[in-house]
């Protein structure tokens, strides 16, 4: 969407709202403020945009700058009406109105939630908090270490104790809802693997697609029985910022929870393992040294 048109749906009174959460002090005008996208490797069907607002507010004579994110989400296909389905439009919103990510152990962290905005056309704003990385890089070794071992505590506190939420419109079958997503919408590779297969050295890589596809049934029944953990499902880099706390504590403040579940012990260091692979955080041929240490 053009940012300019885009501007001119933005309601003052929430912006002049938010502004005052920010900087904690009534704001009644904000000048010289603009509204820039950000960019993302890839978005959510149900996202129609996410941007940067920014400006200058007056507080007591003095010109003080502020910024915060608009994600902007919007009705997809029919079954994204479904509360129950992995990518239900409505419930990052649903999410923010609750109380669930005030709640979350302490190992992780989130951005705050201004306002969630529900705009005439359907769609729904959330206004939330900008969250920057101290220095914006690769991730190391030790930066998916720390990432995999919060994961760990996160889910192993809802083991030992933590509360799990109970809203009906969070997930119970996170990964069986993707599978049976993608299957509906993927193009049969029976039809065309015969037509590459010639001069290509695919056969391995078939016979194992092959043989999960005949048996995803029985690994989803073997991760039902796992211990029920609340998790985050959508783990690609654009999603997780480390940051330094007090020039000491690492922080993992983690954001996008549209895929919030209630999945089984450890589905998430799958997802963050699986997606840093098919974005290539992680070099194909470093898959097996990172599966490994990860876990």
């Amino acid at each position: 969407m053009n940012p300019l048109s885009l501007s001119k749906r933005v309601d003052m009174a929430i912006l002049h709202q938010c502004v005052t959460k920010i900087l904690n002090v009534r704001v009644n005008c904000v000048k010289n403020w603009g509204l820039d996208p950000i960019v993302c490797k890839s978005l959510n069907f149900t996202t129609e945009g996410i941007y940067r607002i920014h400006g200058i507010a007056d507080i007591m004579e003095k010109e003080v700058p502020w910024s915060l994110v608009v994600k902007i989400i919007k009705p997809g296909q029919v079954e994204m009406n479904d509360p129950w389905y992995h990518n239900y439009w409505r419930r990052e919103g649903l999410v923010n109105q609750s109380d669930i990510l005030d709640n979350l152990p302490h190992v992780i962290n989130t951005s705050k939630c201004y306002n969630v905005e529900e705009k005439t056309d359907g769609s729904v704003w959330i206004w939330m908090e900008e969250i920057i990385e101290d220095s914006i890089k690769i991730w190391s070794e030790n930066d998916y270490a720390f990432v995999a071992r919060q994961l760990g505590i996160f889910n192993g506190a809802y083991v030992t104790g933590h509360t799990l939420p109970e809203q009906t419109w969070i997930c119970r079958n996170w990964l069986e809802s993707w599978i049976s997503g993608c299957k509906r919408y993927a193009s049969d590779p029976t039809v065309y693997y015969p037509q590459i297969q010639p001069g290509l050295n695919l056969e391995n890589i078939w016979n194992s697609y092959t043989c999960l596809n005949n048996n995803v049934n029985k690994h989803l029944q073997t991760l039902s029985k796992l211990p029920r953990v609340l998790a985050h499902q959508d783990l690609s880099r654009q999603n997780m910022f480390i940051n330094i706390y007090q020039g000491e504590e690492k922080v993992l403040t983690l954001i996008d929870w549209q895929f919030l579940s209630i999945s089984g012990l450890g589905e998430d260091l799958g997802k963050l393992y699986g997606v840093a692979m098919s974005q290539g955080d992680i070099q194909s041929e470093q898959g097996d040294y990172y599966q490994k240490f990860l876990f």
